[in-house]
């Protein structure tokens, strides 16, 4: 079952294929190079798509935010698809969570790729951003659970930790495909609940291999 609750198998309307994650942070410590020539070069090269990361802070390295970097790349090319790899969206309030991802798929249409993670690698950003980082997989739970009726412009009470009343965000968009990151089984369980697609970051081949069938399983149970 994927986020609209649809059962989904692989088909061209989920767009699989090779894409880089771009540097729009600096991993190395020699700064970072303008993420629109990356990605402009990538679509001239024929990827099929391109990433971004999501981190307010980490471990004191630039980093851009996310979703502006992502809009930038978008309005610099013209075919590629624009996915996040992942978007942390425990970090923010679920409303400016759900704008953002609306507002992304308004101008970008089938080219963007919501990617979804819950991060934690660096307990300093989940305090920066208020959020206690015990929350963050029950917050990315709620949002998901809500995310096609506030795509849609209804109204919605969230019941997640921070939850709220939210009221209709408009324009009314459809829900992007939905890439699940992670490599926890509670990831793996995230991705068969909601997700189109499995993003398995950091993984070896045979990591690989156990949470492919770990994710057969689960998708057995869930029929």
């Amino acid at each position: 079952m994927n986020a609209r609750g649809e059962a989904v198998d692989v088909s061209p309307s989920v767009p699989l294929g090779i894409g880089p994650l771009l540097a729009t942070f600096d991993a190395t410590g020699f700064g970072m190079q303008d993420p629109r020539d990356l990605a402009v070069r990538a679509e001239a090269l024929g990827f099929d798509h391109v990433w971004v990361g999501d981190h307010l802070s980490f471990r004191d390295r630039p980093w851009l935010e996310s979703t502006l970097a992502l809009t930038a790349i978008g309005t610099a090319t013209s075919r590629v698809g624009l996915g996040f790899s992942v978007l942390l969206p425990a970090l923010r309030p679920y409303s400016w969570a759900a704008k953002q991802i609306a507002t992304l798929q308004h101008l970008f249409g089938n080219r963007f790729l919501l990617g979804i993670g819950v991060g934690g690698e660096e307990p300093a950003e989940w305090k920066a951003a208020g959020v206690p980082r015990g929350e963050r997989g029950e917050r990315t739970d709620a949002l998901l659970t809500a995310l096609p009726q506030l795509l849609s412009g209804q109204a919605v009470t969230i019941d997640g930790p921070g939850g709220t009343e939210i009221p209709p965000l408009l324009p009314a968009v459809g829900v992007p495909p939905v890439w699940v990151g992670g490599r926890s089984d509670a990831a793996l369980q995230r991705t068969v609940r909601f997700g189109d697609v499995w993003l398995g970051a950091f993984v070896d081949p045979p990591g690989v291999a156990t949470s492919i069938a770990r994710l057969r399983e689960l998708s057995d149970e869930a029929g």
